[in-house]
């Protein structure tokens, strides 16, 4: 039976770097190359095939938040504020879903991310000393007290409290994304421009140019209305947020190892801290997706 020391031993730390690396290479290759790779593939298209390649890193992007919300969850304090940390596997296969408490999060109401404000106390193996810090930073920093880095690390901290209402924010908005993805893949690609004109009035008609972009349907049967959501693709955006993730991603996991080894960079592990200037260049140089939603009233069955 699997434990959870070996989860955290045997988590795959590189693997959404090693697909976004992959995917980013996929994407920058000239025709000649593509045409190698797809050479066997009944009608293949060259745009399709960038396009396929957009939406994987795409697709990888909300993989890796979503991710890193599930760990995150299933480590919280239970309800008697008992650390978690040694029941993660158990945790993780009970599967229970933390999209309502991520919306409250998000949208600043009561929930189970709360916890993150908690206050929790431990000991370290070997040492009478009780030590006192947030859920937050024990998710992110555990068992790191009393280095030369303490300033940094309670920025960082802070830090990583606003990354993670963006985060949420981002997979929140785009939890049909995924899924339209995930089941059936249910995304379109083909989608090239959006025109829209009133009755009569030829001269104020609206262009949209949908290149580069996905579209999924939503059907809501309550307001017996359909849903068309697209949204425009950004790859360098979603590699800088996969990036950002897979950063907290290995500090939750990696000071939780004990096999810890081959994780080492000149005899010591490499820890990440986030400085005030995390936010601000991610807005700056990748601007969140722009999203066209056309509502359609209409009978259906």
């Amino acid at each position: 039976m699997f434990t959870s020391q070996d989860f955290y031993n045997q988590f795959q730390l590189n693997y959404f770097d090693y697909k976004q690396n992959a995917n980013e290479h996929l994407l920058n290759l000239d025709e000649e190359a593509i045409a190698k790779i797809v050479k066997g593939i009944y009608h293949y298209n060259i745009e399709d095939f960038r396009n396929s390649i957009m939406m994987e890193i795409r697709m990888t992007c909300l993989w890796t938040i979503d991710t890193l919300f599930e760990l995150m969850f299933c480590l919280l304090p239970d309800h008697k504020q008992r650390l978690q940390d040694d029941n993660i596997l158990n945790n993780l296969s009970k599967k229970k879903p933390y999209y309502r408490d991520l919306n409250k999060f998000v949208n600043g109401s009561k929930g189970r991310f709360d916890a993150f404000k908690w206050s929790v106390k431990y000991s370290k193996k070997n040492e009478d000393k009780e030590y006192h810090c947030s859920v937050l930073r024990h998710l992110f920093y555990k068992d790191l007290f009393e280095l030369p880095e303490e300033k940094e690390i309670q920025i960082s901290v802070k830090m990583i409290q606003t990354a993670l209402k963006y985060l949420g924010s981002e997979i929140t908005q785009n939890r049909e994304q995924l899924n339209s993805f995930k089941h059936g893949l249910k995304l379109f690609p083909f989608l090239k421009e959006f025109n829209a004109v009133a009755p009569g009035n030829v001269d104020n008609a609206v262009h949209v140019d949908l290149k580069g972009s996905i579209s999924y349907q939503t059907i809501d049967k309550k307001q017996r209305t359909r849903k068309i959501q697209t949204s425009t693709l950004n790859p360098e955006r979603d590699l800088v947020i996969t990036r950002l993730c897979t950063c907290m991603i290995y500090n939750i996991i990696i000071l939780r190892k004990t096999v810890k080894e081959r994780f080492k960079i000149d005899g010591k592990n490499l820890i990440f801290v986030f400085t005030e200037k995390l936010m601000e260049e991610l807005d700056k140089n990748n601007p969140r997706i722009n999203n066209l939603t056309i509502e359609l009233k209409q009978p259906f069955e």
